[in-house]
């Protein structure tokens, strides 16, 4: 018994170490919890996972809940409680008084946390393993039985095929449906259940070209960045034109593929410009996802270990203007972006108008949150409010800004919280005489509907490119 709970709790601390412990932090962060609470779910769904993968492995219950127990305690319940007992000041330097009442009852309702969570984790582990490991292990006997040299003994030990043949039968169906789920649930986690089953209907006599690219970022210390880059119909063919060029930011969790997974950017591109409804264009689509904190928010970090906009402003752009014939000046750039995208995109902009000259924001929010990227600091602080574009455009350098840009503002109607920040940024920027556009659709916080929106933008930003689309080449 000891042993097998030793090995429980081995289990759960080599899964922590491959990664899965910080993925289900990132995540809880990205979903817009503080890092205390982001801490606790992620050493309870650890001891969740934990429990599992022993009770798969072990086929121990009791064990294998115990062990995930013990990494959930020791982990965290330990180091909780040891910090409890230090209080930090208020912010006017008063001390605070630890009540032991409520202290007491925090720990047993944590430790009932852990109990429940590993204990789930094991039985169901426990019923994963006898699915999938003992079938396996019956089989291997009875081949080995049928194998080996036989002697009465162990004839009597070999399992009998006819009764271990259903749960075969079970194991096998059961593993075709977890690979056949395995395939597509990342699709469908990110881009939903429809997105990816349908795409405009392709009209395009002549399609545009989608590569994945990279690119050296100084201000990510030298990384090299991945991005997704469409060449229009026509680029190989016109080696003196030059294009205008629209970068495409994903939203969190998301990655570079998403514009094209999910909102089609390409073939919506290819059938607008086959029906003449826009100029031909360059899409670029960067990875986001930062090295340091990977929901990135498009923005540089505040004690500066991460310079995600810079990236994106001053290395990307002087890359795609160094290796592609673009229309290298503000009238011939637009950053467009989706959900968190959008925000980027947004705040992006306002602080680079000499870059960029045009603004899509999708299903965006326009104030900074309470992201690890812009420091622990309140809502209203410097940081914060450089980096909320609603804000930012109340200030001089920001309205002198947004009058240099041209904004174009997506919003759908039952999209909640995106739609009134959507209504109120469109609002204020009418109200202070920017150059902007509502596209306003009847949907939600989804590919159908940024799609829907990406098709009925591009025509809007075509007249401010009409006297630049084919200058001289070089």
């Amino acid at each position: 018994m000891g042993a097998a709970i030793a090995v429980s709790l081995l289990l759960c601390v080599a899964l922590a170490r491959i990664g899965i412990a910080q993925s289900i932090s990132d995540g809880m962060i990205a979903l817009g919890f503080d890092a205390d609470r982001a801490l606790l779910l992620q050493y309870a769904l650890m001891a969740l996972v934990g429990g599992l993968v022993a009770g798969a492995v072990l086929r121990r219950r009791l064990a294998s809940w115990f062990g995930a127990l013990l990494y959930f305690i020791i982990g965290y319940l330990i180091p909780y409680v040891a910090q409890a007992q230090h209080p930090v000041t208020t912010a006017d330097g008063a001390p605070q008084l630890l009540l032991p009442g409520a202290f007491v009852l925090n720990i047993a309702a944590l430790l009932s946390i852990g109990m429940l969570t590993a204990g789930m984790g094991a039985a169901l582990g426990e019923a994963c393993g006898e699915i999938f490991i003992a079938p396996v292990v019956l089989l291997g006997q009875y081949v080995w039985g049928r194998i080996k040299p036989r002697d009465g003994a162990s004839s009597a030990k070999t399992p009998d095929l006819r009764r271990i043949a259903p749960a075969l039968a079970l194991m096998v169906l059961l593993t075709i449906a977890l690979a056949l789920a395995n395939s597509t649930v990342g699709s469908i986690l990110t881009y939903g259940a429809s997105a990816t089953i349908y795409q405009p209907v392709q009209v395009a006599a002549e399609h545009g070209i989608v590569r994945a690219m990279t690119f050296r970022s100084p201000a990510l210390g030298g990384r090299i960045r991945k991005f997704m880059i469409y060449l229009p119909p026509s680029y190989a063919s016109s080696p003196t034109q030059r294009f205008p060029v629209i970068y495409l930011l994903h939203g969190s969790p998301g990655t570079m593929n998403n514009w094209f997974g999910g909102a089609h950017a390409d073939t919506t591109t290819n059938d607008l410009i086959t029906t003449e409804k826009i100029g031909e264009v360059i899409l670029v689509a960067p990875d986001g996802n930062g090295p340091v904190y990977k929901f990135s928010e498009w923005a540089n970090s505040r004690d500066g270990r991460q310079r995600m906009e810079d990236a994106i402003a001053h290395d990307l752009v002087a890359f795609i203007d160094g290796h592609y014939r673009t229309i290298a000046s503000p009238a011939g750039r637009t950053l467009a972006g989706l959900s968190d995208g959008g925000f980027g995109a947004a705040n992006i902009a306002l602080h680079h108008p000499d870059v960029f000259g045009s603004v899509l924001t999708l299903g965006g929010f326009y104030r900074a949150d309470k992201s690890l990227v812009f420091g622990t600091g309140p809502l209203d602080d410097t940081t914060h409010h450089y980096n909320s574009p609603a804000v930012y455009i109340t200030t001089a350098e920001g309205l002198a800004a947004a009058h240099l840009i041209h904004f174009i503002v997506g919003v759908a109607t039952h999209d909640r919280g995106y739609y009134t920040a959507g209504m109120a940024f469109y609002e204020e920027l009418k109200r202070l005489d920017t150059h902007v556009d509502l596209i306003s659709v009847s949907g939600d916080h989804s590919w159908r509907t940024w799609g829907m929106q990406f098709a009925e933008a591009l025509p809007l930003l075509e007249p401010l490119r009409i006297t630049v689309s084919r200058p001289p080449g070089h």
